[in-house]
């Protein structure tokens, strides 16, 4: 996965498909890849601002996402270390130490 520039989350318009942050996203953020995936809140919430957001089950949305990074070098290289730095925030120290606290308040 590290050799490649643009990784693509998911897609589906399926009840599971809008309510799920895939691994493979997180994977690929860490990957340092500019990420394009589907806008649902679960990922708004989680990724913020440092991904691509394309309307779930839109193959011609996905499509001009695809080329509008392989037509601008610095929005790709933007996104790639928007990506990096977001994914630094999902290390599992950083997740344990966030579960741990949480079970503690609950």
């Amino acid at each position: 996965m590290t050799s490649h520039d643009i990784a693509l989350g998911i897609f589906s318009s399926t009840p599971k498909g809008l309510h799920v942050v895939p691994n493979k996203v997180y994977q690929s953020m860490a990957a340092e890849c500019a990420v394009i995936t589907s806008d649902t809140s679960p990922q708004r919430r989680a990724l913020g601002n440092d991904v691509v957001y394309v309307a779930p089950n839109n193959p011609r949305a996905l499509a001009d996402a695809i080329a509008s990074l392989i037509s601008s070098y610095n929005i790709l290289v933007r996104k790639q270390s928007d990506a990096a730095r977001s994914a630094q925030r999902f290390t599992s120290d950083i997740i344990t130490r966030e579960l741990s606290q949480w079970i503690k308040e609950h």
